[in-house]
């Protein structure tokens, strides 16, 4: 009796494979740092070292591919809000999906910072197109008249940076505050001047003092951390 072969690995194992990494990888540089294990990365994902390697030839392949990932999932989000119905709904979705997304992967954001990471020509590519998609969010917002007619979609980008930044001070103290300054900064920008309920209460001064102290410690310990390595 002719021994049974192993089941052949298919297009979606591998893809598969790939995206469990991915997460995991995330997963695991934003609890024990960029320089944590890759078999740590194979032991989360369940998968062997040598299927990780044989999807990411390395550390900086893995994380220029969790960066394009993040941009991928950037560009799904804007290409959902052209299909939404309601031009000020999607205008709106948009802008706190993306920011949504920023908060969750912060950390590793930060991590690729420090790390270095230059992006490839082809994550440049795909980046380009997320601002065509949020112009035609944008101008399908104006042509409907809810969004005031001054605005364009440089305006959104601007927004879109502070609330990075929002999160980065945040953070910590009150995860979700960046939701009151987003619904704040839409408002502004709505055609009917209306106001919308803030889910979120204001940050105290102790707490907004805490915020930009840790926020700044932790920009000072990046910068002594490049000079060491440079």
């Amino acid at each position: 009796m002719e021994p049974t072969p192993p089941p052949r690995r298919t297009r979606s194992d591998a893809d598969r494979n790939r995206r469990t990494i991915l997460d995991k990888a995330s997963e695991v540089f934003q609890e024990l740092g960029i320089k944590a294990s890759l078999a740590e990365v194979a032991r989360r994902s369940q998968l062997g070292i040598g299927t990780l390697y044989r999807h990411f030839a390395g550390r900086d392949e893995l994380i220029a591919a969790i960066v394009a990932d993040d941009i991928d999932q950037l560009i799904h989000l804007a290409d959902q809000a052209l299909l939404a119905k309601d031009p000020w709904d999607a205008l709106a979705g948009l802008c706190f999906a993306q920011t949504e997304q920023g908060a969750r992967r912060r950390v590793i954001r930060e991590l690729v910072v420090m790390h270095e990471a230059r992006p490839t020509a082809e994550m440049l590519t795909t980046a380009s197109e997320f601002f065509p998609r949020l112009s035609a969010v944008v101008d399908r917002a104006l042509a409907a008249g809810v969004l005031r007619p001054d605005a364009t979609a440089h305006d959104f980008i601007l927004i879109l940076s502070g609330m990075a930044r929002v999160v980065e001070v945040t953070s910590e103290i009150a995860p979700r505050q960046w939701r009151r300054a987003l619904t704040l900064a839409l408002d502004g920008m709505r055609a009917d001047g209306g106001r919308s309920t803030l889910a979120e209460p204001s940050l105290t001064t102790p707490e907004l003092e805490q915020g930009m102290f840790r926020t700044a410690q932790r920009n000072v310990a990046r910068f002594a951390q490049k000079a060491r390595t440079d």
